[in-house]
């Protein structure tokens, strides 16, 4: 009996390990394109606001 839930721990100890690291693995996925993700649009919002200020700048001089 002691040697089968030992062995039944071992598995859901096992199957915890690796939900734990694909949890992981995903999180730090996200992180990661979302973090490209910010800078491409600070760079975007960045050229438009030039934009923005340089056509300001030719309609009024």
């Amino acid at each position: 009996m002691s040697v089968f839930f030992s062995k039944q721990w071992i598995r859901y100890r096992l199957l915890f390990a690796m939900v734990l690291a694909l949890l992981l693995l995903l999180g730090v996925g996200i992180w990661i394109t979302s973090s490209f993700y910010n800078e491409e649009e600070f760079s975007d919002q960045r050229i438009y606001i030039s934009e923005i200020m340089l056509s300001n700048q030719s309609a009024y001089p």
